[in-house]
């Protein structure tokens, strides 16, 4: 982190969750933070306690990612500062429970809008390793994180448990792997996880039989898991 301690860090979707334990987790390491999300009391909230808690400086941005005004606004604010590290984290949920896309209680603009920043896992993951390709001979770093479970807002503050991290917890040991490799999932755990789910072929995931056991016993599951913050 040592060659970035004169730049700005950017993290998108700032606001709670993993942007949030990540702002706070890279304040921690010295750096100076940009905070982006939708609501601005919530960031002036997490801006403060980050800088009483650091003794860095943070600047927060209001935008929302449904809206597709926002993007002059964001380049306004972040001219005439070296950007050395951007965490492109802002997102949305189709729908807290595993379910099929067209069944989801949010499928209208707003969730495409907001993801089309984020994009499909499939997607980043390509479009990242060619950036990778592209800019690794200028010392530009550039990973795709695909965690598993994490406890956030937007997982109903799941229970943690060995497969499923606190954000806190989550981004701590994933800064360990931010140079290793163009793909992690972030975590020792959700790297076995991901090994293990690998060895299963993929008839075994698209049959109707696998899908409809999943869809009616995990989402039970996570029900029982769900706590309040």
């Amino acid at each position: 982190m040592e060659k970035y301690e004169r730049d700005q860090k950017v993290v998108t979707g700032a606001g709670d969750g993993i942007g949030k334990a990540y702002s706070l987790e890279l304040a921690k390491h010295g750096l100076n933070i940009v905070m982006i999300s939708r609501t601005l009391e919530k960031l002036q909230k997490v801006a403060t306690e980050i800088e009483q808690a650091t003794g860095r400086n943070v600047k927060i941005i209001q935008a929302d990612f449904t809206k597709d005004c926002i993007y002059e606004n964001i380049e306004e604010c972040l001219q005439g500062l070296e950007i050395g590290i951007l965490v492109n984290n802002v997102g949305m949920l189709h729908n807290p429970l595993p379910c099929r896309f067209l069944n989801g209680v949010d499928t209208d603009e707003n969730l495409i809008s907001c993801n089309i920043i984020s994009v499909t896992k499939a997607f980043v993951c390509t479009f990242s390793k060619a950036l990778q390709a592209e800019y690794k001979a200028k010392g530009i770093t550039i990973q795709v994180v695909a965690p598993y479970a994490v406890s956030t807002p937007m997982t109903m503050y799941q229970k943690p448990n060995l497969i499923t991290k606190t954000a806190e917890e989550f981004v701590r040991e994933s800064l360990i792997y931010v140079t290793v490799g163009e793909e992690t999932f972030g975590c020792l755990a959700h790297e076995i996880l991901a090994c293990i789910l690998q060895l299963i072929p993929l008839w075994v995931f698209h049959s109707d039989r696998f899908q409809e056991v999943f869809l009616n016993t995990f989402p039970t599951y996570l029900k029982r898991n769900w706590k309040s913050p």
